[in-house]
């Protein structure tokens, strides 16, 4: 049984610069020699061309428009990215979509395509399609974390709050209407399962990108600076990373810290925090993310806001750099992988304890090895493609449909 899938996003997921789009690329590369795969997402020819070139088996359907205005979108009753990211445009497109092609299954990637059940709900009774609310986090808790935690003004504050009350409705509104749900880790699968008595989320872990094996990093570190890698447009990220540079920044100086981040930042808050913490380096976006890696000894994780598992954990893992993480920072780390790492409770700790380890590459080469081993073993994309497919079809199997797809072609660009 062959299914047919309309995945329905914010954006089209490219590049894949930050760990929701690594999310997303990893299970359509493994999803996409099994199922006949349409993807529709804001997005612009540039876009089209990355993805055609990563992924030619998934017919890319961009619409290019751009996103609601910010003021209107904070007056919707919705939440505001699902609001920026249902400007007519699309909704028209979707509707256009699910009137001339019949799909087996909607995908709902992430809260904000929550707009689809509101907007197109009659559509999408009418296409007799299953639906599937592919989740990132529980956003529940993410958007009250990020309310409690956030430091700005007051206005923004109380903004903040109605968004969260908004996120939580839409989020409770796609665990009940979905036929399955999806979750990124145990942890999110049983907040999730609260919001529903009908169904329990299936556990869909990332996977690890591996390529060939890599000489020993003793063998290739050549600075002695720590790295972070990360996006950080989102709210949740930038408290995260202002929090723990503020609470390290004693530890850091008198000891002659020196760290890297890797990745997008706000320009204003760049400047920012490069006048205030002299010892931090901002390198933005950088072409080889493996490459670069290899010249760092030690990869710090620090997220306290937001939950949901970190991807960046087996993208430092895949890349054979030893993690020094807060607590915080491991939900759905099974204990094991855990214990190769050097976890503490507070930012101070952390950084002395990183640089600390500096003194002992070799023990912190063996935490690598010992890590990359594990996440061989525990963390699969493919795994987590059939593990998905297999309840799609038995979820048709229990409803007497059958599968409408035809054979695949070699390529779906167009």
């Amino acid at each position: 049984m062959r299914l047919r899938i309309l995945w329905l996003a914010r954006t089209l997921p490219f590049p894949a610069v930050s760990g929701d789009r690594t999310y997303v690329t990893g299970y359509l590369k493994a999803l996409a020699p099994l199922a006949d795969i349409t993807y529709m997402g804001i997005g612009n020819s540039d876009a089209q061309a990355l993805a055609d070139t990563a992924l030619p088996l998934i017919r890319w359907k961009p619409v290019d428009c751009p996103l609601q205005p910010a003021p209107l979108s904070l007056m919707r009753s919705r939440p505001y990215v699902s609001a920026r990211h249902s400007p007519r445009a699309l909704v028209n497109a979707v509707r256009g979509e699910l009137a001339t092609r019949h799909y087996d299954w909607l995908v709902l990637d992430q809260y904000a395509l929550g707009w689809v059940l509101e907007d197109l709900g009659a559509a999408v009774r009418a296409a007799g399609s299953h639906v599937l609310y592919f989740s990132h986090n529980h956003e529940a808790a993410l958007a009250a974390d990020t309310t409690r935690d956030f430091a700005g003004s007051g206005a923004k504050r109380l903004l903040l709050a109605r968004n969260a009350r908004l996120i939580a409705a839409m989020e409770r509104n796609l665990v009940r209407r979905a036929d399955l749900v999806s979750a990124i880790s145990e942890d999110d699968a049983h907040a999730l399962s609260a919001l529903s008595a009908a169904r329990r989320p299936i556990v869909l872990v990332p996977g690890i990108d591996l390529a060939a094996p890599k000489a020993p990093r003793s063998q290739k570190i050549a600075s002695r600076r720590l790295v972070v890698v990360g996006s950080f447009h989102w709210v949740p990220k930038q408290i995260n990373l202002t929090r723990f540079l503020a609470d390290a920044d004693a530890v850091a100086r008198a000891r002659h810290a020196a760290v890297d981040i890797i990745g997008e930042v706000p320009d204003g808050l760049r400047r920012t925090l490069s006048t205030q913490y002299p010892w931090v380096r901002f390198l933005g976006f950088v072409a080889d993310l493996d490459a670069t890696l290899a010249h760092y000894p030690m990869a710090l994780n620090f997220e306290q806001t937001g939950g949901g598992f970190k991807l960046k954990n087996l993208t430092y893992i895949a890349a054979g750099v030893p993690i020094a993480a807060l607590e915080t920072s491991l939900t759905g780390v099974p204990q094991a992988l855990a214990e190769t790492m050097l976890v503490r409770r507070t930012a101070g700790e952390l950084m002395a304890a990183a640089l600390d380890a500096l003194q002992t590459p070799q023990d912190l080469a063996q935490r690598a090895g010992r890590a990359l081993d594990l996440v061989r073993q525990i963390y699969s994309w493919d795994r987590g493609a059939h593990l998905l497919l297999d309840h799609m079809r038995e979820t048709h199997r229990a409803t007497g449909r059958q599968a409408t797809s035809p054979a695949p072609l070699l390529a779906r660009s167009g």
